[in-house]
Order: structure tokens, then sequence, then C-alpha cells
């Protein structure tokens, strides 16, 4: 079995941070039903997905712009799909 990198490790620590939170909101506010539990799911998924990512560009120095290369071996440049996002959040 392979080793967790740090990244996910900390994503993971995140991930159940955020459970806890949003169950004792959910709880405090009397609105918590077990069916919502596969809507909590899919969002801890996702904040661990982007918790990955992000560690992943951090780690990387927060690059603006990301090389890919297609079949032909032709190498293309687009702009990091977070750094966009901020980009986008920063209008």
């Amino acid at each position: 079995m392979a080793r967790k990198s740090k990244v996910v490790i900390e994503a993971e620590k995140k991930k159940e941070l955020e459970a806890q939170r949003i169950m004792n909101v959910l709880v405090e506010a009397g609105t918590y039903s077990p069916a919502l539990d596969p809507l909590i799911e899919v969002y801890l998924d996702a904040v661990e997905i982007y918790s990955v990512k992000y560690g992943l560009w951090k780690n990387s120095n927060f690059p603006t712009v990301q090389k890919t290369k297609n079949v032909n071996g032709d190498v293309k440049e687009s702009k990091h799909p977070l750094a966009q996002q901020v980009e986008v959040w920063s209008k």
C-alpha cells in the first residue's frame, strides 16, 4: 500500500473538521436529519478534493499557468484552474 502524501493527510483532517462543524451547526439549529447524510458526504468529498488540489498548487508555488502535452506531443499552456477561479473571485 502506498504512503499518503502530506497534502492528502491534511485534506483528510480538513474533511473531518468540516464534518464536525457541519454536524454541530445542523444539530444546534435542530435541522439535522439522516436524510441529509448523502448530501453532506458529497460536500465533504468536494472539500477533500479541493484541499488536495489547493495543497498541490501551493506546494508548486502557485503557478498561474499549467502546461499540458497532447497526443501529437505539442505542449500547450493554459491558465491553472485554481488561478482562474481566484481571478473570478477577486472581481
